[in-house]
Parts: structure tokens; C-alpha cells; sequence
């Protein structure tokens, strides 16, 4: 079974214990308990595009499941912030927009950089001088534009 089914069987197993529990408690009727310092967590895991979010419904603390590029490692639950405040969403969505506006705005200057690596790699295995010109050109060319997105 691949690591994607056995998270989704492991996802699914939790939803239908958490409906079944929730559905049992419903079915005793009366007063609720008190809430307490002293209960367990109650976690709830939801999908969430390719990952889950796990949710503890008493603190309301939340970690979004995040898997390893290397995939022999295993997958971790890291926190989310919480943003409660106007100001630190307002904060958060221009900071987010400027990511945005540069990410933008440097994609021209990237794929040129991966087209002249490209290129310095296939001259690089054809040239039998290595002070070839076009070398060097394409050297400067390409560390001028690492400087170009360096700079903010």
C-alpha cells in the first residue's frame, strides 16, 4: 500500500471514530460536561489538498501535516499561526502581496538563468578550450543576473 493510501486510510479511521464518538455522545442526551483543564485533547484531522490539518478542539491549536522532499523521511505535523488581530492579517496579506510582486517580477530574470545554465552546460561538453569566450560570456551573463536577484 503506498504512503499516500496508508495516510488516507489513517485520516479516514480517525474521521469515522470522531463521528462515531460524536454521534455516541449526542445519543446519552443531558448536560454536557464542564469543560476542564484536566480533559484530554480532542483532536480532529481534516484533508487539506494534498496534506490534513489536525486540530485540537480544546486549545484550538492547529499543525498542518508536511511530508518530506526526501520521501524515506517521515512526515512531520507543524504548527500554524493563528492571526487573531486585524492588524496582523492586514500585515500578513501586504507582506504576502509584495512576495507576490517580486516573485512576478523576477520569473523573467529566472528562466532566463535557467535557459543560460542550460546553455553553458551543453557548451561546456562541447568545448574542448576552456577560455572559450563564449564561456566566459555566458559566466558573466549568468552571475550578473544571480546579482540582479540578490538585490532587492
Amino acid at each position: 500500500m503506498s504512503y499516500s493510501a496508508k495516510l488516507w486510510l489513517l485520516v479516514a479511521i480517525v474521521a469515522i471514530v470522531a463521528v462515531s464518538s460524536a454521534y455516541a455522545l449526542a445519543q446519552q442526551g443531558g448536560e454536557p460536561p464542564a469543560a476542564s483543564a484536566n480533559l484530554p485533547a480532542t483532536f480532529s484531522v481534516s484533508p487539506a489538498g494534498d496534506s490534513a490539518v489536525l486540530l485540537d478542539g480544546r486549545s484550538g491549536r492547529t499543525w498542518l501535516l508536511i511530508r518530506s522532499i526526501d520521501r524515506t523521511q517521515p512526515a512531520v505535523w507543524l504548527p500554524v499561526e493563528r492571526l487573531d488581530q486585524p492588524e496582523q492579517a492586514a500585515k500578513w496579506d501586504a507582506a504576502e502581496r509584495e512576495r507576490q510582486r517580486v516573485l512576478q517580477q523576477n520569473a523573467p530574470l529566472e528562466r532566463r538563468l535557467t535557459e543560460l545554465r542550460s546553455n553553458l552546460t551543453k557548451i561546456r561538453e562541447q568545448s574542448v578550450d576552456p577560455n572559450n569566450p563564449l564561456l566566459k560570456q555566458l559566466e558573466k551573463s549568468i552571475a550578473a543576473i544571480e546579482e540582479q536577484l540578490r538585490t532587492p
